[in-house]
């Protein structure tokens, strides 16, 4: 792993630029109202994590400032994380576009065309259309526009293409997480953008508690373990490939390693989309035949904050994780850890921050698996049983 990421790829010239980009559209206005727009508030613990970095760099500008988010889930923003909200099928929200100084998008992944498999349902599907036409909106009363620490990698239709270039010329300031994602947006013709890794990768933990404390109120039973973070992909083929390969590595893990625990961690719990709700995933891999019998699988169904993300991190011996946000959330620990990669924004962040075990989707084994665990436990001076 690259321990210097953080100053190889800087975030800070964005921010710097950010900070004069707010003033120079905003002027003096002591208390702004800003758009925060995202899928927050859907259970995803890296889309909710790049919403409190930029409230966070807002509220350094401007420490007045009135912060609403557009949202799913308006009442879990207000409850965890102190933020208000208004819902996407909200009148409110046009009404907020028309009055708000700025709007700022740190969406993860702008566009996309995960929860669709035909081109033409894609087309009638407002996911990657909606916020183009909320940034066209603002651009339009000559408002500031700001895209967050975003990924652009797969454009699902001719219609979302066209709005991408009508749009992208026209924001204010864009920074984006990875190499491939600058390809496409000079593609688009943006002018003013920058180059980092992902913003979430700035937040610092702020939970402050002992780990036997925080590991009572969790029930977790392990004095060793290692944290295992699975999904499944729009490719049911390849998922049903995954959840037999890594079903049987939990299977042998428990036979060589019976001291050891696998704690299954969730980054996203989508209420109404398996493919993106990680407990649907863990519970295929239960369900297996080679997991049927396991006692040393300990699952985490109840949403996970970037600070529970990180305490829990910290004290695995290692980290096998799919997500993207996983291994950008867990950076710091700098614990040994196995990128298994889905999509192209994974392999991307394993480049920039040097990962050494890095596992394509389609192509991950059970052998690969257990070889690359095995060399982490040796060196820490653990003996197969």
């Amino acid at each position: 792993m690259n321990s210097n990421i953080k100053e190889t790829y800087s975030i800070q010239p964005f921010f710097h630029a950010f900070e004069k980009t707010l003033k120079t559209k905003l002027g003096k206005t002591k208390s702004p109202l800003i758009l925060l727009q995202g899928g927050f508030g859907k259970h995803n613990t890296g889309d909710d994590t790049l919403l409190l970095v930029a409230r966070n760099e807002i509220l350094k500008i401007y420490p007045d400032a009135r912060i609403i988010a557009l949202c799913h889930n308006p009442k879990f923003l207000a409850k965890d994380y102190h933020v208000a909200g208004i819902p996407y099928k909200s009148l409110q929200v046009l009404k907020a576009l028309l009055k708000a100084d700025a709007l700022i998008v740190p969406a993860g992944g702008l566009v996309n065309n995960i929860d669709y498999n035909s081109s033409l349902r894609s087309l009638f599907n407002p996911r990657g259309k909606f916020v183009l036409f909320t940034l066209l909106l603002m651009h339009l009363r000559k408002k500031c526009t700001v895209l967050f620490g975003v990924g652009i990698h797969e454009i699902p239709d001719f219609l979302v293409k066209l709005l991408l270039q009508l749009v992208i010329p026209r924001v204010d300031l864009i920074c984006v997480r990875d190499l491939y994602s600058v390809k496409i947006i000079k593609q688009l013709g943006a002018k003013n953008y920058y180059f980092s890794h992902d913003p979430a990768i700035c937040y610092q933990r702020r939970l402050n508690i002992s780990w036997e404390v925080y590991k009572a109120e969790k029930n977790i039973p392990f004095q060793h373990y290692i944290v295992l973070n699975f999904r499944l992909v729009k490719n049911k083929e390849e998922s049903l490939y995954a959840i037999h390969e890594v079903s049987k590595y939990l299977r042998i893990m428990q036979e060589r390693y019976p001291s050891y625990g696998i704690l299954l961690l969730p980054f996203s719990l989508h209420p109404d989309f398996p493919l993106e709700n990680d407990c649907y995933a863990f519970r295929k891999l239960l369900e297996s035949k080679d997991t049927c019998h396991l006692h040393n699988v300990f699952m985490l169904s109840e949403y996970q904050t970037a600070d529970d993300v990180k305490i829990i991190a910290e004290h695995a011996e290692l980290l096998i994780l799919t997500r993207h946000h996983a291994p950008v959330l867990t950076y710091e620990c700098q614990i040994p850890t196995i990128i298994i990669s889905y999509n192209i924004k994974c392999r991307e962040f394993a480049k920039l921050g040097g990962y050494k075990h890095v596992i394509d989707y389609s192509h991950i084994t059970c052998k690969e698996l257990l070889s690359i665990t095995d060399n982490v436990l040796q060196q820490k001076g653990e003996v197969n049983v």
